[in-house]
């Protein structure tokens, strides 16, 4: 409102307030926009380094579980290697046995 000498009339009053609540109100509504884009940035960043978190736990529970299924497959091939061996003696000793 510019600097005068003259009375004010209640419409300009009136006017000059409503102005300056419209810009209050505008600034507030972008100010809300910004705070509400923050937020969703912020929980979508939150989001991303929680799976990000997961994932790595699942794959390191995966390798270890990998891993003991490799030695459960190399001890169980083991043993039917052992259990092959067992199976020739067997045969040989029955075969010399036929033999007498």
């Amino acid at each position: 409102m510019p600097e005068r000498s003259a009375p004010v009339t209640r419409e300009e009053v009136r006017q000059e307030l409503a102005t300056i609540e419209a810009r209050i109100l505008s600034a507030v509504r972008q100010a809300n926009g910004d705070v509400e884009t923050r937020i969703l940035n912020a929980v979508r960043q939150a989001n991303e380094d929680l799976e990000t978190r997961l994932l790595t736990a699942f794959h390191s529970y995966a390798r270890g579980v990998e891993a003991k299924i490799r030695v459960s497959q190399t001890i169980g091939l083991a043993g039917v290697e052992r259990l092959d061996a067992r199976e020739a003696r067997v045969l040989d000793i029955e075969q010399k046995l036929l033999q007498r």
